[in-house]
């Protein structure tokens, strides 16, 4: 079965947290954030996924404010996030989208 694209994206961000994970010691934060990830991509309803990054990216600015360091790669976090919460409203099936036919 092929990945959807928030499960592709879902592993890319996993893959860049695990990274500045492994680069400082992991702060609780950024622990939690992990963790919440992990139920991103087990959240299967659109409207939830987008919630739950919703989440992701108020953590990450806390993060941001802890290791200003890091800045650029919880940047790339955050862009990624953004680009779930896109594609969750993309995938949403809306009722009163027109048909194109």
């Amino acid at each position: 079965a092929s990945l959807n694209q928030t499960e592709q994206f879902s592993l890319v961000l996993k893959i860049l947290a695990l990274n500045i994970m492994a680069e400082r010691k992991a702060t609780l934060l950024m622990k939690e954030f992990n963790e919440n990830l992990n139920n991103l991509s087990e959240i299967q309803d659109p409207r939830e996924k987008r919630l739950m990054a919703h989440i992701l990216l108020a953590e990450i600015e806390m993060c941001k404010e802890q290791h200003p360091h890091l800045k650029r790669k919880l940047d790339d976090l955050k862009a990624l996030t953004s680009i779930i919460i896109e594609i969750s409203i993309l995938e949403e099936p809306h009722r009163n989208r027109r048909s194109l036919d």
